[in-house]
């Protein structure tokens, strides 16, 4: 029997949970459900967006796939978002880099780093913006 999924685990939300450890680059992830048992290393990964040249640059493990996305208002109608995305290899470096349609500071972006198995690191990344939780309802954007 083959299994897939995903499971989230954020780097700096497991304490927020309630949990009392964080996940590390270098920690080894291991689950197991029906039997099954998946092994990954979690890979250092941080990106940023750049409005100005338009690209989506970060570091990563050398050469891992790498897919970038990014959210970005719609011109038309600004309650929703166009999305784009794209595939790279990071270099020997660990570095990557994207170019993407002209967007603006308005927008989100995200990356997510493939081991040789298919398991990923992910992270996000958020252009600044104003927004409020006024007893567990949110407002912003």
């Amino acid at each position: 029997m083959t299994m897939a999924g995903t499971i989230y685990i954020r780097y700096t939300r497991t304490a927020v949970a309630g949990y009392n450890w964080t996940v590390q680059p270098g920690d080894t992830v291991e689950v197991t459900a029906g039997g099954n048992t998946v092994t990954t290393v979690v890979a250092e990964l941080s990106m940023w967006a750049d409005p100005a040249a338009n690209t989506v640059s970060g570091r990563t493990s050398p050469g891992r796939n790498v897919n970038l996305w990014l959210w970005v208002p719609n011109p038309v109608n600004p309650c929703t978002r166009n999305y784009a995305s794209k595939d790279t290899i990071a270099d020997s470096g660990g570095n990557f880099s994207a170019v993407f349609p002209n967007f603006d500071s308005r927008a989100y972006a995200g990356a997510s780093s493939y081991d040789a198995n298919g398991n990923s690191t992910s992270t996000e990344v958020e252009a600044f913006y104003l927004a409020a939780d006024f007893n567990t309802i949110w407002f912003g954007e």
